[in-house]
Formats: structure tokens, C-alpha cells, sequence
């Protein structure tokens, strides 16, 4: 009832404000920002604090449209780990200064902005998203936050298992938040009807990393809601010759077993995400706690596991 009653008086607008307020005026801005998101409040810009001893700068500003774009609202209302938790802790701890990363499926640009602005910044970003919403957001992002200089391209591209053209379906909006699930994936989920489809160019990892003539490419951050697979089978030859890391997502009713058979091929191990664990697992499924796994080659994967246990995440067997 208190919860109830508390949450109804924030809904007031100039309740609200003095209550938020308050919370800025000490210095508590996530909590500042957390009380603006009860009452649908949050500005249009935010900004979220970075720890010193993982980045080069104190802060980053987002583009978050009153709370549209639900990575930012997350970061800036709980901390900059918490967006699909725990993937940006272990990330940030992935990165190194001569590394090539690959945030397929960026969106807004979440994970792009982390990696730019981490104080082992890798040495290459690249940036895939073919999505014109979410491109509008993350040039917000980049712009806003100068970061948009050497060493990173975004690539208004999709990736896929072949190169050429293809459509991609947005769902119906019924949420009024910044689409995170545009597909490739014809009746995705069910879906029989979408919001809008644009026709967009595709091409595969491998033909991107030869036309860029890359030698290395060290970690990758796959979510295309349920095209993973087709990804992943177009940079069979980066896998087998460069040996990424790999985060990928892994969706309720989506069949993994290709994929799990191309990482057994490949000698990848895999690992389960949970809030506060990293676990290795022989099959790839589907739990409520984290949809995001990882792979890693067998022969990361102590490095691996000392960067889970840098970013406070323990081992299960």
C-alpha cells in the first residue's frame, strides 16, 4: 500500500520535482533519476557516471528520449553495469587497447560507447546497425559525447550468412519505447503483422573483415533477435583464423543446435550468464536469468575466467 501510495504521489508532476530534486541536490543522481522514471518524468538527456578506474572519462550523456531508449534509462536510474547485467562489467573487462571489437546489432550504442570510452579502448570499433530509429539515437550518442573519431565506423549494414539485400521487420509498436527487436526473421515470435519492413544491405563477417583486410578481430557482441545463427555462419573462416570472443543471445523457442554444433567444430567453449556467475555449459539454452551467453576458444579460457573473476563475477563449474 505505501509502495502504491508513494508511486501515485510521483506521478505528480511537481511532487515529483521537489522529491527528484532533492536526491540532485546531494548528489544522488541515479536516485535523482530513478524517482523521475516512477512518474515518466526523465528528460531527454541523461547522463550516467563512469568509475574512474575502468574509463578515461568521469560521464557519459545519452539520448534517452524521456526513457525510450531502455539501455540508458537502466543505466542512468541503476548504473552503468546494470543493462543486461552482468554483460557490461564483463565486457569492460574484456577490452584491451589493440583489440578489434564487433557490436552487431548496436542499437543505440550502448556497448559501442563503453568500449570507446574505456580506458583500455580497443584500438578498432565497429558498429552494426541497420535500423534507421535506432541509427537516429546512437549518432545522438556518438555526437554528444565526441567520440566519433579515429578508430571507429558505425555500419548501417546488417550481417547475415550471405551479402546482398534483405528486409527488416519491425514489430507493432505497443510500447512506445525505442525498437530493440527489428529482425531479419520473417513471423519472428509469431509475429504476422509489423509496424513498417525496410529493405536493408546485408553482408557476412567474413567478406567485412576481408574487404577491411583486418587480421585480427578479438571480441564480438552479437543481438539480432533470432539471427544469430546466420550471423555466425557467415564468419566461419574470422572464427576458425582469429578466434573472438563471442557474446550472443539466446531467445526462448529458438533452435541453438547448429550453433552449439559450429562452436563444439571450432573448439569454443561455452558459458552461462547469470546476475553474478559465469558458468560453462555443453548445451546452449534459454534461461529466465540471462538470455546472454558467451563463447569462448579453448584456448581463452583462463584469460577469459580472470577477467570474469576481475569484474566480480565467480566460476561455477
Amino acid at each position: 500500500m505505501i509502495k502504491v501510495a508513494a508511486k501515485s504521489v510521483l506521478q505528480n508532476k511537481i511532487a515529483n520535482y521537489i522529491a527528484s530534486s532533492l536526491f540532485l541536490t546531494i548528489g544522488k543522481k541515479e536516485l535523482y533519476y530513478r524517482i523521475q522514471s516512477v512518474g515518466n518524468f526523465l528528460p531527454d538527456y541523461v547522463v550516467v557516471k563512469l568509475p574512474k578506474k575502468q574509463f578515461s572519462r568521469d560521464e557519459l550523456t545519452f539520448y534517452c528520449a524521456g526513457g525510450k531508449d531502455q539501455m540508458s534509462r537502466a543505466a542512468a536510474t541503476i548504473g552503468w553495469h546494470a543493462p543486461e547485467a552482468p554483460m557490461p562489467l564483463l565486457m569492460q573487462s574484456l577490452f584491451k587497447r589493440d583489440q578489434v571489437f564487433f557490436d552487431v546489432g548496436a542499437n543505440s550504442g550502448y556497448y559501442s560507447l563503453l568500449a570507446l570510452a574505456s580506458l583500455n579502448r580497443p584500438d578498432s570499433v565497429y558498429s552494426f546497425e541497420p535500423s534507421k530509429d535506432a541509427l537516429a539515437f546512437f549518432k545522438i550518442n556518438i555526437d554528444k559525447n565526441s567520440l566519433g573519431d579515429n578508430g571507429f565506423e558505425i555500419a548501417e549494414i546488417a550481417l547475415s550468412d550471405h551479402s546482398g539485400s534483405a528486409v527488416l521487420y519491425y514489430p507493432v509498436d505497443t510500447h512506445n519505447l525505442l525498437e530493440t527487436s527489428q529482425t531479419l526473421v520473417k513471423n519472428h515470435k509469431g509475429r504476422k503483422e509489423y509496424e513498417k519492413t525496410d529493405f536493408v544491405e546485408i553482408t557476412t563477417i567474413d567478406d567485412f573483415v576481408q574487404k577491411r583486410s583486418l587480421t585480427r578481430v578479438d571480441l564480438i557482441k552479437i543481438d539480432v533477435e533470432g539471427h544469430e545463427e546466420a550471423v555466425l555462419e557467415g564468419g566461419v573462416a574470422t572464427l576458425q583464423k582469429l578466434r573472438p570472443i563471442i557474446f550472443f543471445e539466446v531467445l526462448p523457442d529458438i533452435e541453438m543446435r547448429k550453433l552449439q554444433d559450429m562452436f563444439q567444430k571450432f573448439s569454443y567453449l561455452t558459458f552461462q550468464m547469470g546476475p553474478k556467475s559465469i558458468t560453462q555449459v555443453k548445451k546452449i539454452v534459454h534461461t529466465s536469468e540471462n538470455r546472454n551467453q558467451v563463447a569462448v576458444p579453448l584456448e581463452k579460457k583462463e584469460y577469459f575466467l580472470q577477467s570474469c573473476s576481475d569484474s566480480g563475477l565467480y566460476h561455477c563449474s
